[in-house]
């Protein structure tokens, strides 16, 4: 088996084991005390699973100007129509429904001062870091990430 584990209470292999386990490139592992092993386990079953994304909708923005298109980024401006924007999450373009792209607020801006957050009714300019795809009535939803990782009670 390729990067397998053989974990064992109380016991010690064989020394053709041992042998074997090392031309093979199998791990073995042996514990004397019960709490090591769980641990070991859960650590490792950790390693395989992949952890839970949660997903916040934050809010929306309309694209009522493109100012800057560089290879990797865009600067827009725009309103906040629902929630708010937050600089440093993620946004999810929008046309007609469907998703275009996806990116980052990498800056944000009201009344030519940098801001964190700007809410509804407010103008604003982004620097947004993706494929440079957006264009005018383009909606842009902002949302966060959260990795949530499995809890493994046993």
């Amino acid at each position: 088996a390729n990067k397998a584990v053989v974990m064992g209470f109380h016991v010690l292999p064989t020394p053709a084991a041992a042998s074997l386990s090392k031309d093979k490139n199998v791990d073995i592992r042996t514990y004397k005390v019960i709490y090591d092993l769980t641990g070991d386990v859960k650590e490792e079953m950790k390693k395989l699973l992949k952890p839970e994304i949660v997903v916040t909708e934050l809010g929306k923005l309309e694209v009522r100007g493109v100012f800057r298109v560089g290879r990797d980024f865009q600067i827009i401006g725009g309103v906040v129509i629902d929630g708010q924007v937050k600089k440093g999450e993620h946004a999810r373009v929008t046309r007609a429904g469907e998703n275009v792209c996806d990116g980052k607020i990498a800056e944000l801006q009201s009344q030519k001062s940098p801001v964190a957050t700007a809410y509804v009714g407010q103008e604003c300019g982004i620097k947004f870091e993706g494929k440079p795809f957006i264009q005018l009535g383009d909606i842009l939803e902002i949302y966060h990430e959260d990795k949530k990782e499995i809890a493994l009670d046993f």
